[in-house]
């Protein structure tokens, strides 16, 4: 029998983690219980909004998106779920299929406003940043392209376009903007002769790729500037990428219910790779996990009263204030950076390295390492974090005295 609920943002992320944490690898559908059609499908990674209804007698299932891009009460009419749906069954209902004229939109020809937003919708599990992203890059670079057929777009539009966004000293968004033209066009390649967004090798910008990290003498006076900051939530959050090397939006995301402070392991969900991470716990880290469990607001281990999510968010302003503080500029990725250059100086292997910090790796045995608590990632990782301990508490003068292991 068919589960029907009120479809909210707040239900369905509830939902959401209950059914992964249930570890089924079946889908789940739940129909709401205001619109006859619109439902959410849980699986062991996301949650899609659908409408599900017959048109001219075949059951037809037509994608509105995934959950977090999308919300049943989004302030913001495109991104509400719910009257998505509502004017989903109102089609459906005087006999349109909105797949067919989808389709059929398509080949009469699209505009570059309607291929970027097919694309979305076309691409579900694409995360909300990554949707921010790529309409940022469309809508800010080439604003007088929205409304032209997408066949009017030429590959010499598209060089002038990336040269143009050069020379305003933006190299790195140059070549995101012409990648994020390639994927678009390309999902419509069969109304193009050729794919527009394919340049020259010699056009692309040289990739300017950051080294930056926080070196052995700076950890001290980085250490304190995050110890005196006001919001206890956000420091022990980035105490957390210092010592473990995640992400930050697998920082941000992690519930309470991957925490399992007995085996000394976290599972982060949603990372970049597609892939769930099982990640050893140090005794450092467990003591702050430990702490924060005790003012458990809610099923996030970051948790936030004030965003959509639930949970923190980029903490721009707080990395900036603690920066000024320290005298030196530190990001998110510079505590990840940070994080691999002990790893390395302690000796410890690149295979392991890149299996703790998630990077893809050719590894049959790379989803049985974190098994066991005296396990060798478990020690390393414990090695990893002492040795990171050991620069903050010592004085600046005494790390910059003795070999200097993190540069």
């Amino acid at each position: 029998m068919a589960i029907r609920v009120k479809l909210t943002k707040d239900r369905v992320n509830k939902m959401l983690a209950e059914f992964k944490a249930s570890g089924s690898t079946e889908r789940k559908d739940v129909y709401d219980t205001e619109i006859k059609g619109f439902l959410v499908r849980l699986s062991a990674t996301k949650a899609t909004y659908c409408v599900a209804k017959r048109v001219n007698g075949k059951m037809t299932r037509v994608v509105i998106g995934s959950h977090g891009v999308f919300i049943p009460d989004h302030d913001d009419p495109k991104l509400n779920a719910r009257k998505r749906a509502a004017s989903i069954v109102a089609e459906m209902e005087s006999g349109v299929n909105p797949n067919e004229e989808k389709k059929a939109r398509r080949e009469q020809g699209l505009t570059v406003t309607e291929a970027l937003e097919n694309y979305f919708l076309d691409n579900p599990t694409l995360k909300p940043n990554t949707v921010k992203i790529y309409r940022g890059l469309i809508h800010n670079h080439a604003a007088d392209w929205l409304n032209k057929p997408i066949k009017s777009i030429s590959n010499e539009m598209v060089i002038k376009k990336h040269t143009e966004i050069t020379r305003k000293g933006f190299k790195e968004s140059a070549n995101k903007f012409v990648r994020t033209v390639r994927a678009v066009f390309y999902q419509n390649a069969q109304l193009l002769p050729e794919n527009p967004a394919k340049i020259p090798s010699k056009k692309w910008n040289p990739s300017e790729r950051r080294e930056t990290l926080v070196r052995a003498h700076q950890l001290p006076e980085w250490f304190m500037a995050l110890s005196e900051y006001r919001n206890h939530d956000l420091s022990d959050y980035l105490m957390l990428l210092l010592l473990t090397g995640l992400r930050r939006s697998e920082g941000f995301s992690l519930v309470w219910q991957d925490i399992d402070l007995k085996g000394k392991t976290l599972i982060a969900r949603d990372t970049k790779n597609g892939k769930d991470h099982t990640l050893p716990l140090s005794d450092y880290i467990c003591e702050i996990l430990d702490r924060r469990k005790l003012d458990k607001v809610n099923d996030f281990v970051f948790p936030s009263l004030t965003s959509e999510t639930g949970h923190l968010v980029e903490p721009k302003k707080a990395i900036a204030s603690i920066s000024a503080k320290a005298g030196f500029k530190v990001n998110a990725h510079d505590l990840r950076r940070t994080f691999m250059s002990a790893a390395a100086s302690l000796g410890i292997s690149e295979t392991l390295i890149k299996r703790l910090v998630n990077h893809s790796i050719q590894d049959v045995t790379g989803g049985y390492i974190f098994d066991f608590e005296q396990s060798v990632p478990h020690k390393k990782m414990q090695e990893i974090t002492d040795l990171i301990i050991d620069c903050i508490t010592r004085p600046a003068s005494v790390v910059l005295a003795v070999s200097n292991p993190l540069t």
